[in-house]
């Protein structure tokens, strides 16, 4: 900068007038001015430097202050000093840091309870497709097992009706097994009546035969004889 190079014409115009009234000074005089020029210019520099190096960390601090005030803040903070809002503002981001790796934690607590339930969904999801399976078997079972009893249902049905039959042919054939036995019972007073008859003829025709004489009873059965032969008896005991 301008700065260092006036300084530096400064120092050449002192010197020069020195080496004016010292004009004999010899070689170590020049020797020694080089050496400070070249200290003072590498002075300036590093003060050029540190110039920049300052100018960068005002603007740095600038944009500090800027960025700060934009925080939001308690009102009382506001008039404090910058190194003061500025530790508030370090402190805000221990906190917020801090509530970060909190959440995180509890993120992660999250995540790892959520994994569980995904864990017990996935395995109530197996059991729930089980029981769906099951309930489907179940399912085709009852309707087989539905229509097996409507085939029955059928069946028993038709049972019945032959149930009814019978029980209407087994009635007809006690009827006619009473009427049977009715006649059988009136075959057997007619056998007894005949029976009595019989032995009521035979009496007879004992009698007429005793009636007759024997020439004329020699032709007849003793106990074969019918009841024409019995006629003929009582024709001829009619006729003597």
């Amino acid at each position: 900068g301008h700065s260092h190079s006036d300084a530096g014409f400064v120092v050449t115009d002192s010197l020069n007038d020195d080496s004016q009234q010292q004009p004999d000074s010899g070689s170590d005089f020049q020797k020694n001015f080089e050496e400070l020029q070249s200290k003072y210019y590498g002075l300036a520099e590093q003060n050029e430097m540190l110039e920049q190096s300052l100018m960068e960390r005002n603007s740095i601090v600038q944009r500090w202050e800027e960025l700060v005030n934009k925080i939001d803040m308690p009102s009382h903070l506001r008039s404090m000093e910058m190194d003061d809002r500025i530790e508030w503002v370090g402190r805000a981001l221990a906190e917020a840091n801090h509530h970060v790796d909190s959440l995180q934690l509890k993120i992660e607590r999250y995540e790892s309870y959520c994994g569980l339930l995904n864990a017990d969904l996935e395995e109530s999801q197996r059991t729930v497709s089980a029981l769906q399976e099951d309930l489907r078997a179940h399912t085709s079972e009852k309707e087989h097992l539905s229509e097996k009893l409507e085939a029955l249902r059928h069946e028993c049905e038709k049972l019945s009706v032959q149930t009814r039959e019978a029980e209407l042919e087994n009635e007809n054939l006690h009827n006619e097994i009473i009427s049977l036995k009715d006649q059988l019972e009136q075959k057997a007073e007619i056998e007894e009546q005949i029976f009595t008859i019989d032995g009521k003829i035979k009496k007879l025709r004992d009698l007429v035969g005793d009636a007759l004489s024997e020439s004329e009873t020699e032709y007849q059965i003793s106990d074969g004889a019918n009841i024409d032969s019995f006629e003929e008896l009582l024709r001829k005991l009619i006729e003597n």
